[in-house]
């Protein structure tokens, strides 16, 4: 735990992949250890040997290269700022893979995701475009990895490739992701909203330090100037995902939509998706001329809710613990030691601090399962009617 105005280094477990720990044994091989698992999921990390992903990703550009390496880099110093001593956890490009337009669509049909983890194997999926998207999504995954994984052996294999593998005859999933816990039948995921809302928080203030660097100046012009011909739709909301091209309009301004907080980062103008040209939407161009049958598309930071509600339970726990909490960052620094750690001890002090069972209640609203999502509205309300 982070106490005072001095920064307390937490070391962190060495790992060589994304995944730290494994929980289960195999029955049908019972001899197999974790470590053996660990090495045999290393190997994967470090060879990237991805059949299905080869066929949907194109080779990088060295600006592509550059930008991945500075997303290594950064996301690096970001966790080192929070008091973090890494060993060792670097995520090379080729772990990075962008998938061609024609197949991410095909993947991911009218997703607006424009990105993915394979945790297990330690890849990062990134659908081809813009170099602020790929700094932004690149740094997104690339903190999930570096946070505390831990997978678990189950039963049902659904994955076909499981099965033919001798060291994993049952499932193989996620248990343990940053602040995020599964259930052991794998059925439930608990507190993923806030771990989203976490990740998304490091991501930002990283990405606030990369995008100052020169190979983004020309994005980032076309960007300012789209926002400034084009202020009606800049102001439009925006979704969770991330991306929105047929919005609904908001009280913000332009100016405050390209806030932290809201975190509009790029946009750019594509062809409309309306088949009938008649209704297409037009927009302005960088030279003030209209153009129809385009889109004004706006790329935000997701999770705001989320990440409202996280801040809202970080100043809350801030006011009522100054004694041992000398300024807020020291409370933020807190989540994330325990999201990197992979040692939930330091939440106690939810329970602590407020005199309720809330780490209980927030797993409770903040939960997915195969029929259910997690409950924001309810867990909005519920942190906004703590003390503090």
């Amino acid at each position: 735990m982070i106490c005072g105005t001095s920064l307390v280094v937490v070391s962190v477990d060495m790992k060589e992949s994304g995944i730290n720990r494994v929980v289960g044994k195999s029955r049908e091989n019972p001899e197999i250890t974790e470590q053996d698992i660990l090495a045999s999921l290393t190997k994967r990390y470090n060879a990237q040997n991805l059949p299905d992903v080869e066929k949907m990703e194109r080779e990088k550009t060295p600006d592509e290269k550059y930008v991945i390496g500075v997303a290594n880099q950064v996301s690096n110093q970001v966790l080192l700022s929070v008091g973090l001593q890494l060993v060792d956890v670097d995520i090379g490009e080729r772990n990075v893979h962008l998938i061609k337009h024609e197949n991410w669509r095909a993947r991911h049909k009218d997703s607006p995701v424009n990105s993915e983890v394979l945790l297990r194997d330690g890849a990062i999926l990134v659908h081809e475009g813009p170099l602020l998207v790929l700094a932004h999504e690149t740094l997104q995954h690339m903190f999930r990895l570096k946070m505390f994984n831990a997978m678990q052996i189950t039963d049902a294999p659904k994955d076909k490739n499981l099965k033919q593998d001798k060291n994993f005859k049952q499932e193989l999933t996620a248990f343990r992701t940053g602040l995020s816990v599964v259930s052991r039948d794998g059925s439930v995921h608990r507190l993923q909203a806030l771990n989203n809302a976490l990740t998304e928080e490091l991501t930002m203030r990283a990405f606030a330090d990369i995008t100052k660097d020169p190979v983004f100046e020309n994005e980032r012009e076309q960007t300012r100037k789209l926002i400034a011909m084009n202020k009606p739709e800049a102001r439009h909301t925006h979704l969770r995902e991330g991306v929105l091209s047929a919005p609904r309009r908001s009280p913000l301004t332009a100016e405050e939509h390209t806030s932290p907080r809201h975190g509009l980062y790029f946009v750019q103008l594509v062809d409309s998706k309306d088949p009938k040209p008649k209704k297409r939407a037009t927009a302005r161009r960088i030279d003030g001329k209209w153009e129809r049958g385009k889109d004004f598309v706006r790329y935000f930071a997701p999770y705001i809710r989320e990440r409202d509600i996280l801040n809202m339970l970080i100043e809350k726990l801030f006011k009522l613990n100054k004694g041992m909490f000398k300024e807020r960052e020291n409370v933020f620094r807190l989540f994330v030691q325990v999201a990197t750690t992979g040692n939930m001890t330091p939440l106690r002090i939810l329970n602590k601090t407020f005199k309720r069972d809330v780490l209980s209640k927030l797993g409770e609203l903040d939960q997915r399962t195969k029929d259910k999502k997690p409950d924001i509205p309810a867990l909005e309300n519920y942190v906004s009617g703590l003390p503090g």
